[in-house]
């Protein structure tokens, strides 16, 4: 995001999504090493779904759009024991 869009957009989206989790600005002269700590496998593009285990792994990884219930769902699986879901989709076009 660019700095206008964080003070301005990124405050509307984030009340407008009712999200109330924290939200943290990441700024780094090197966006692509950003990128690759979340994982090597996503290419920066939004929007970006990731579920990490409770011991740090990927989960679920998706770049493109996702509907709620869709995570939902990945989420539920993922609370079962001995329900495996694939960790990676591509996004549909």
């Amino acid at each position: 995001d660019y700095l206008s869009e964080i003070n301005r957009d990124v405050p509307k989206f984030l009340t407008d999504m009712k999200a109330e989790m924290p939200a943290y600005l990441l700024k780094t002269d090197d966006e692509s090493k950003a990128i690759s700590t979340v994982t090597t496998e996503w290419n920066g593009a939004l929007p970006f779904t990731i579920l990490i285990d409770a011991n740090g792994g990927v989960s679920y990884f998706r770049q493109g759009k996702i509907s709620p219930e869709t995570v939902r769902q990945k989420i539920d699986a993922l609370l079962v024991p001995g329900v495996s879901t694939p960790a990676v989709e591509s996004a549909q076009p």
